[in-house]
């Protein structure tokens, strides 16, 4: 399947406006290219999308501001990823819902360690 059949099927609401894959798919060059304006126009378009979904985990400000920086990373490692352009905005939201579960699984790991050590080690003392 080719980046156009994969388009093709691509359908759903997006912050761009009647040319919505034209638009988002010339963004999205825009920031393989490195072009600062791509980044404001997407940053100005989703960053309450990408917010919100971080909101909704209720983590703590440290790990939501994680979250929100390591899903913009995201986009800039897959920028050419992105099958369906004009729905970057689910895109957006998928990955900071990702990155939220991936910081709740490792704070999960690290109370399991930390209990690990307590009980069987000794090495931590009691809090």
């Amino acid at each position: 399947m080719t980046k156009t059949d994969a388009r093709d099927n691509c359908v759903g609401v997006s912050y761009f406006s009647a040319h919505a894959a034209d638009d988002a798919a010339q963004v999205l060059l825009g920031i393989s290219k490195g072009n600062p304006a791509a980044w404001d126009e997407v940053l100005l378009g989703y960053s309450k999308v990408v917010s919100a979904t971080v909101r909704s985990f209720r983590l703590q400000d440290s790990d939501s501001l994680d979250a929100i920086q390591t899903t913009w990373l995201r986009l800039a490692e897959n920028v050419d990823q992105v099958q369906c352009p004009e729905r970057l905005g689910g895109w957006l939201a998928t990955t900071a819902r990702r990155e939220c579960l991936r910081i709740l699984r490792q704070a999960d790991m690290d109370t399991v360690l930390t209990r690990h050590l307590r009980t069987r080690c000794g090495v931590l003392g009691r809090s």
